[in-house]
């Protein structure tokens, strides 16, 4: 007995801990099991718990299943959802074990319990929210068939985007980071886990949509800003290099950075040149071969400017639909088995990218022969915002 006085000492002070006679009958209970019950000591005190906090979540055969396995000597483990006296409700990672007799009979049962009302909250609100991430998908078609029909819903249409589509996403990211911290939630296991890098992978791919879409309806109305700025460009393509180097290895393209190591100054805004030249890097590695397929990223003076390019050994791009390249919303390959994903938007923000700098960008393809891609960005040096 000096044993379970011990015991019980070193876990009150952090745990909530019951102990029932072999019939289910409260014997003890330690005062964070009143805390989150609303319950007086007295008035748990020869009651049965499972009776007293039923919530009505939990079918008959919960119960009846948790007393089959702890009546046998063995010991039940899982979350319960409890309600308290106020009528509230709380949740419980409970594990119950059994004390033996020297028959191997259980004489009494100790109930050990955590308070993971919290954590059930956070999976419900990520539940709700993945919910709404989909009927946020039916609503963007919906929007973006509209955008393709009548421009003059530009403006409003990206207000809702910002604010209606957007705005979701961030808790719905913040939960997915929260579940992955085994100190915040505990531990989840590998297919909870999966569930949840799924999650977060499709919210990204809802926020590159937005992202693309605003830059879009930002450069339809000519208010998309340019910061200019003095560029390193050899230091500049390098820093793509580097960052595009793990999609090459996953999938074993050649991948070439031909710029001139030496210094090469241009005044323009940095982002979104990189913004255009990762685009068409991605378009690339959509459409090599997948095995032996190789991309060649390059920036050099030219004229009075910078001319960039991107040249892959791709499946090249058809006469007839080399004029339709930067049009909104077109796809080389429109068919419903096409295996290229994207939005029909990435070549045509890449043009607004670059003309909105003074610059050009073009193409030149052969259908089976891969497809090289360029543009150009005048050097004003003496111009600094």
């Amino acid at each position: 007995m000096a044993d379970l006085d011990d015991m019980l000492k070193a876990l009150d002070e952090s745990t909530i801990v019951t102990i029932t006679d072999k019939e289910g009958t409260l014997l003890y209970v330690n005062k964070l099991f009143c805390e989150i019950s609303k319950y007086s000591e007295e008035e748990l005190k020869g009651a049965k718990p499972h009776e007293l906090l039923k919530s009505g979540f939990h079918p008959p055969e919960f119960y009846q299943d948790i007393w089959t396995t702890i009546s046998s000597g063995r010991a039940w483990k899982g979350d319960v959802k409890n309600k308290a006296k106020d009528g509230t409700y709380f949740w419980t990672l409970t594990t119950i074990m059994p004390f033996l007799n020297e028959k191997g009979e259980p004489y009494k049962f100790i109930a050990i319990r955590r308070d993971i009302t919290d954590r059930v909250k956070a999976e419900e609100d990520l539940k709700k929210s993945l919910e709404e991430i989909k009927k946020n998908e039916i609503l963007i078609q919906e929007q973006y068939k509209k955008l393709k029909e009548v421009d003059r819903l530009k403006e409003e249409f990206s207000s809702m985007i910002t604010h209606e589509l957007k705005t979701p996403l961030v808790p719905i990211k913040g939960y997915c980071k929260m579940l992955k911290d085994p100190d915040m939630f505990g531990e989840v296991n590998e297919e909870q886990l999966e569930a949840i890098n799924e999650i977060d992978d499709n919210s990204n791919r809802l926020e590159q949509l937005i992202a693309d879409i605003l830059d879009a309806q930002k450069l339809d109305m000519k208010k998309l800003a340019f910061k200019k700025d003095e560029i390193d460009v050899a230091e500049m393509m390098n820093k793509i290099t580097k960052d595009m180097v793990i999609i090459m290895k996953d999938k074993k393209i050649e991948f070439v950075n031909s710029t001139n190591g030496e210094k090469i100054n241009l005044i323009a805004d940095r982002n979104r040149i990189i913004q255009v030249v990762t685009n068409l890097i991605k378009n690339a590695v959509d459409f090599v071969p997948e095995n032996n397929g190789r991309i060649e990223i390059g920036g050099k003076p030219e004229n009075s400017g910078i001319l960039f390019y991107v040249k892959d050994n791709g499946i090249g791009i058809p006469k007839e639909k080399q004029k339709s390249l930067f049009k909104k919303f077109f796809q080389v390959d429109s068919s419903q088995k096409r295996k290229h994903g994207g939005t029909g938007l990435g070549l045509t923000i890449c043009k607004g990218l670059v003309e909105g700098q003074g610059g050009k960008i073009w193409a030149e393809s052969e259908e089976g022969k891969g497809t090289d891609f360029y543009f150009s960005i005048p050097n004003n040096t003496s111009e600094k915002t």
